[in-house]
């Protein structure tokens, strides 16, 4: 299971401009949606998102439960712990709470720590590029590129251990654990909206730059 904080930014599509939108995500990867025993997809089944209509309605084509959020920081995947109260150097977190209300008390939270890396970079990119689905009829073929100024030094992805956890109301699922492992970083993408799923067969990403 993959537990995915995103934030989208200066996102064009269908002649409009979409204002930016942070997303807590549900995700399990490397699911046999076609039964080929090759093309992998990402089943997520629930994303927790701030006010934003339009990606809201377009992550409902796809499948998603995606319910309305207030986010702690509100615009950004994370922030820094003060130092007086961070348990590691560095340490950034990230809270939600479920509708408009105050995100002191949250539904769902990260903390992290850059810590050495237990979780292959490259496993990061191969997942992050597997399309994604919560209906397993219609796909959004989402794809990273990793070889940008925005993933290069000083921007480099940083490995990260902590917590997470979550307690909604809204989706029947409940986590709280204490080893989480990751890893912080941007990317610019491009994206297929609205794909068949079915017509995804065999995809494996379109290059060095993007996933394995």
């Amino acid at each position: 299971m993959v537990v995915a904080v995103q934030l989208e930014h200066d996102i064009h599509g269908f002649a409009i401009t979409i204002p930016d939108f942070t997303t807590f995500r549900i995700a399990f990867p490397f699911v046999d949606l076609l039964n080929d025993g090759f093309s992998s997809f990402v089943y997520a089944p629930v994303n927790w998102m701030n006010l934003n209509l339009v990606g809201i309605l377009g992550l409902t084509v796809y499948g998603l439960f995606t319910p309305p959020a207030t986010m702690d920081p509100p615009s950004d995947p994370y922030a820094f712990v003060p130092s007086s109260r961070a348990s590691a150097p560095g340490e950034v977190y990230f809270n939600f709470s479920e509708g408009i209300s105050d995100p002191s008390s949250p539904n769902g939270y990260v903390k992290l720590a850059p810590s050495a890396p237990e979780i292959p970079w490259n496993f990061i990119r191969n997942v992050t590029n597997q399309p994604f689905t919560g209906n397993g009829i219609i796909c959004d073929n989402q794809i990273r590129i990793f070889n940008t100024s925005l993933t290069k030094p000083p921007f480099d992805p940083i490995s990260v251990s902590g917590s997470v956890f979550l307690d909604s109301s809204l989706y029947s699922l409940k986590l709280n654990r204490n080893d989480a492992k990751g890893w912080l970083f941007a990317a610019a993408f491009k994206e297929n909206n609205f794909i068949p799923c079915p017509l995804l067969n065999g995809y494996r990403g379109t290059g060095s730059g993007d996933s394995l």
